[in-house]
């Protein structure tokens, strides 16, 4: 079953935005309805979990749950609300994943902050706790293959890494290892050698090699372009659109604390 972490992971981002009147009610549930969906204690339990204290914060984790699962039943989805059974509440976590999805792709197609947007108005925050080498590095069963895998390198036109990992592959077999490397002191030995003057690794069966020499690179205090950092800049712009997203959601759908007499 989906754990109620990877519920969370799937999309359920904090906001700082205005909560409903009764969202910061900290010790009594008040059941809420957003789109004709009426939640109450046990739905919030199957998310956040029964030890969880209805605060503030998760009050407002789960408005945007509320918020989503609405989405989902105007999309269509049967979401078997009251069926407390693993079956059903996988089936709901699956509907509110794919109509999330569809939802932020098209999003995505229209929003003007991208990629490449994100890296250069977060690019300082972006630094890293400590230099990394970006480059290539050669590795050898000896030190003269890995001298001449070199020179073979250098007086390459091509700057595809692949097409001159398959030009010493053909010249020297297995005996000589071409790597792309992005990564600190302490990621990589063979880079901890060539790059940085450590001691040179001892040979294993996996990696029998006998020398590193740095084919091309420079060491980097912050990443130069958007590529350096990959994965967090997709984290963050998930981020962005699903807060986009929500806003959009709590526009569309009024949310409504059923107060009891």
């Amino acid at each position: 079953m989906i754990s109620r972490i990877s519920l969370l992971a799937a999309g359920l981002t904090v906001l700082f935005l205005p909560l409903q009147p009764r969202a910061a009610a900290a010790e009594r549930f008040t059941p809420l309805t957003v789109g004709g969906i009426t939640l109450d204690r046990e739905d919030f339990n199957e998310v956040l979990g029964s030890d969880t204290r209805p605060d503030t914060t998760a009050m407002r984790l789960f408005e945007e749950y509320a918020l989503r699962l609405a989405a989902a039943a105007a999309a269509g989805y049967n979401l078997r609300l009251r069926d407390r059974s693993s079956e059903a509440i996988v089936a709901r976590q699956t509907a509110v994943a794919l109509t999330d999805s569809r939802a932020t792709d098209s999003i995505a197609a229209t929003d003007t902050l991208t990629i490449s947007t994100l890296f250069e108005r977060w690019r300082d925050s972006l630094r890293w706790d400590s230099p990394r080498f970006k480059g290539s590095i050669v590795m050898s069963i000896s030190r003269e293959l890995a001298d001449s895998a070199a020179t073979m390198l250098h007086a390459m036109t091509t700057t595809d890494h692949y097409e001159r990992r398959a030009i010493l592959m053909r010249s020297f077999g297995k005996n000589v290892k071409l790597v792309k490397l992005l990564v600190g002191r302490g990621a990589n030995r063979w880079a901890d050698h060539a790059v940085w003057g450590d001691t040179l690794p001892s040979p294993t069966v996996a990696e029998p090699w006998a020398a590193a020499r740095i084919v091309d690179g420079h060491i980097l205090n912050r990443p130069e372009e958007p590529s350096d950092v990959a994965d967090r800049l997709a984290i963050m712009h998930h981020s962005h659109l699903q807060r986009l997203y929500i806003k959009w959601l709590r526009s569309r759908f009024a949310i409504r604390y059923n107060e009891r007499p």
